[in-house]
């Protein structure tokens, strides 16, 4: 790979405008219609990577929406506890909306108490936590939760978007992009910052796989991308040829209908079924539920095995995504 070039479109895509022009025009044709924010004063970070090479496939579970405090917040941690007494997960993925209904206030806020130490304090689940914002995070101090870190170091958030790396079995890696997808929601220079990160960082990724994660989903059923949102994430996504992305936002589980190879899962069921979203039918979604859940992610070296878990634990549906090496 050429890694010389850290222009936002390679020159690869230029076979794929056609296809991709008209989602770039809607995405810039409002950008002077817009007040700029300021840019955070930290861009991106490196998490800690899980560099040692495994005796198995590395396994997670992801899930998002879930910082309720309430009865079906606690369902789906004694799930997820009931799950890793059988296979215990390497690490978690958190998606967003950690602390319903205004984020916390600060390192000291007893909500970190209520919503996250005692949910999920089962010995299996006392692993690193890589975490996203989402936009309930926005409404209190998001800069509590990037501190966080010097009181719990399982809580892993060292910038508002950041990357990390994880070994697979066989001798491969799989890179991981971790989103703040609130600040993607407007054309603003935070935002354009953002996706020139993310542009460049998997125009260097050389891994096996690229997984995006972050809260508001690309695509969803529920609803179907956030307007310009969508126009200006996804086709950096689909040009760099991401295999998978994780996300929250819509309080359901979801794995939609793969397109131009990006597969899509959306894991926001982590609040439970007090919690829930309402489902409707739709083309673009392969499989949705509700009820509250989670996703358990085995990375393998030939497929990514991606299992919808109820909020007891138990298999619901399987999915696999196949491909890598661009």
């Amino acid at each position: 790979m050429n890694r010389a070039s850290t222009t936002l479109f390679p020159r690869r895509l230029a076979r794929q405008l056609p296809r991709l022009l008209p989602l770039l025009l809607v995405a810039n044709c409002v950008w002077f219609d817009r007040v700029p924010k300021d840019p955070p004063p930290a861009f991106a970070g490196h998490a800690p990577d899980r560099l040692d090479r495994p005796t198995t496939p590395p396994r997670f579970f992801a899930f998002g929406d879930f910082g309720t405090g309430g009865r079906g917040q606690k369902r789906v941690a004694a799930g997820l506890a009931a799950r890793a007494h059988t296979a215990a997960p390497d690490f978690l993925l958190l998606l967003g909306d950690n602390f319903y209904p205004d984020g916390v206030a600060s390192v000291d806020d007893p909500l970190w108490q209520t919503h996250f130490e005692q949910p999920y304090a089962d010995a299996t689940l006392q692993v690193p936590c890589y975490v996203v914002l989402g936009n309930h995070d926005h409404d209190g101090s998001t800069q509590a939760q990037l501190d966080y870190a010097l009181t719990d170091p399982n809580w892993l958030l060292p910038a508002p978007w950041y990357e990390f790396r994880v070994a697979l079995q066989g001798g491969g890696t799989a890179d991981f992009f971790a989103l703040d997808t609130t600040q993607l929601l407007d054309d603003t220079p935070v935002a354009e910052t953002q996706l020139q990160w993310l542009a460049d960082a998997l125009h260097q990724s050389s891994s096996r796989w690229q997984i995006v994660v972050g809260h508001h989903s690309v695509r969803s059923s529920k609803r179907r991308g956030v307007g310009g949102f969508r126009n200006r994430l996804e086709p950096v996504l689909l040009a760099y040829g991401v295999d998978l992305g994780i996300f929250g936002h819509d309080h359901v589980s979801e794995w939609l209908t793969p397109s131009g190879g990006l597969h899509v899962a959306v894991a926001g069921g982590g609040g439970g079924s007090d919690n829930d979203s309402e489902l409707e039918p739709s083309v673009i979604s392969e499989w949705s539920a509700t009820g509250g859940g989670f996703a358990e992610v085995t990375l393998g070296d030939d497929r990514i095995v991606v299992e919808f878990c109820d909020g007891d634990g138990a298999t619901q549906r399987r999915f696999e995504v196949t491909g890598g090496d661009r």
